[in-house]
């Protein structure tokens, strides 16, 4: 993933059961350089398709 030379949006949902939102995110901030890291607060993985839209727009501006 290192190698990869565009821009990287990585969103998380806090309280994912897939994942550890903390843990992923510090490893993508390592892995992905050129990448913008967004932990959801709140979200789940199945609220994320809501709070996608709003956090793309917040997160892009």
């Amino acid at each position: 993933m290192a190698d990869l030379r565009m821009p990287v949006l990585v969103l998380l949902a806090e309280y994912s059961r897939a994942h550890h939102a903390g843990k992923v995110a510090d490893r993508a901030c390592r892995k992905l350089p050129q990448g913008k890291v967004v932990v959801l607060p709140r979200a789940t993985h199945h609220s994320l398709p809501p709070h996608r839209a709003a956090a793309t727009e917040r997160t892009n501006t």
